[in-house]
């Protein structure tokens, strides 16, 4: 584990090099150590005037988190992986379009390279939510002992009546092959956003559907 000082700031980062290691140096601080991936979202905030927490979690280091990993269920994305990698990755464009063409809307080319989908995700406001809501997402949460999964809408549903920060480390989100929408088979997707301005700018309101056409409609 390195510790890195940010320089004219009392914030420290905090690197560790496995989920157990991050469980544990977040366990002694609490909510003062906030996980961090691409800390796009993070930045905007301390440019808004926001203080910085007195240590930063940087998640980037841990091996595996940054994979997009297709398996018989479907497909994990880590929650280390970009917004560019979702974007470039043949699963997730064959499969899954809403969340291809979803991610590609979020920010300008610079954030895409920089944010995760998991940060996007775990912020509990980000423009992802929509498509992943759409497509049935689990989280899958490290808690200290193991990896467990949880549907978002559960986990939404739980942030929005709690004011207790997130204790567990987000590790993946899971898409299911159930939810993928192969167009020969009569998938189909909507995705709309609107923001005050055509593109660079978090939205207003998003929207997000997913389905199948049965045979006969059309």
């Amino acid at each position: 584990m390195a510790v890195q000082s940010m320089p004219g700031m009392q914030t420290a980062v905090l690197k560790p090099m496995s989920l157990q290691e991050a469980w544990l140096l977040r366990a002694g601080r609490e909510a003062a150590a906030v996980p961090v991936a691409g800390g796009s979202l993070l930045r905007t905030q301390w440019e808004n005037g926001a203080a910085l927490p007195p240590y930063l979690l940087d998640l980037r280091g841990i091996p595996g988190l940054a994979d997009i990993a297709a398996d018989s269920e479907g497909v994990l994305v880590g929650s280390q992986a970009t917004l560019a990698a979702v974007k470039r990755s043949k699963p997730i464009r064959e499969r899954w379009p809403l969340l291809h063409e979803a991610v590609g809307t979020i920010g300008g080319p610079g954030i895409r390279n920089l944010g995760t989908l998991g940060g996007n995700a775990a912020s509990s406001i980000g423009d992802s939510l929509p498509a992943l809501l759409a497509l049935e997402a689990g989280l899958l949460w490290y808690d200290g002992a193991g990896l467990a999964e949880q549907p978002l809408d559960e986990w939404l549903d739980e942030r929005r009546t709690s004011a207790e920060p997130e204790r567990r480390l987000l590790a993946g989100i899971r898409l299911r092959e159930s939810r993928s929408e192969p167009q020969a088979a009569g998938g189909w997707h909507c995705w709309r956003k609107v923001g005050r301005r055509e593109s660079f700018t978090p939205s207003l309101v998003s929207f997000a559907a997913s389905g199948t056409m049965l045979p006969g409609q059309g």
